[in-house]
């Protein structure tokens, strides 16, 4: 029996893993190891397939899987590290890194869909990619002011829709001639 499996559609499984997989029956830090390995191992055959354009998203990725390993390590062995500053540099760390490989993603779709002349497609994910990484570094700000945290719920809600976009289109994306060289698996 053979598969096709497009590289996109794993990129997409893992965001939403790591993006609505946190909390879920107590395994939310497992589904974001797990999601961080499904994306990077998604830009890694993109990479390899599509071209190098995906490259820098891939090794953004690579650093967000070590930090999900880090913050699982954080949060289920040592309870004295999650309260403390370390942890929380390891918490910001992690942040940063996934908004950089979420704007790398978007960064490597725009760059071909540019290239083909697909504007609406670059147009879209250069929106969303602005959209979700500025409402979570402002919510990431805003945590750290107490009296601006209806903001920061606001910008939250705001960062959800917009990723939620991401990911509908990452999937609906999946399928373009420039983003699909499909693997088979048998």
């Amino acid at each position: 029996m053979i598969f096709v499996v497009y590289p996109l559609y794993r990129v997409t499984v893992g965001f939403v893993l790591t993006s609505y997989g946190v909390g879920f029956l107590g395994f939310g830090v497992l589904f974001n190891a797990l999601g961080w390995f499904l994306v990077a191992s998604g830009l890694s055959a993109m990479k390899r397939s599509i071209g190098p354009v995906f490259g820098r998203a891939y090794a953004s990725a690579l650093v967000t899987w070590a930090f999900s390993f880090v913050w699982f390590v954080e949060f289920t062995e040592f309870d004295w590290l999650a309260e403390s500053t370390q942890g929380e540099v390891i918490v910001v760390l992690n942040q940063l890194s996934v908004l950089a490989t979420i704007w790398l993603v978007a960064e490597g779709i725009i760059v071909r869909a540019s290239s083909f002349g697909d504007t609406s497609t670059a147009s879209s994910f250069d929106v969303l990619r602005r959209t979700a990484v500025g409402c979570s570094l402002a919510v990431l700000l805003l945590g750290y002011i107490p009296e601006l945290k209806e903001l920061g719920l606001l910008l939250a809600i705001v960062w959800f829709v917009g990723i939620t976009c991401f990911i509908i289109n990452l999937y609906r994306s999946a399928r373009l001639p420039y983003l699909s060289r499909a693997e088979q698996v048998t």
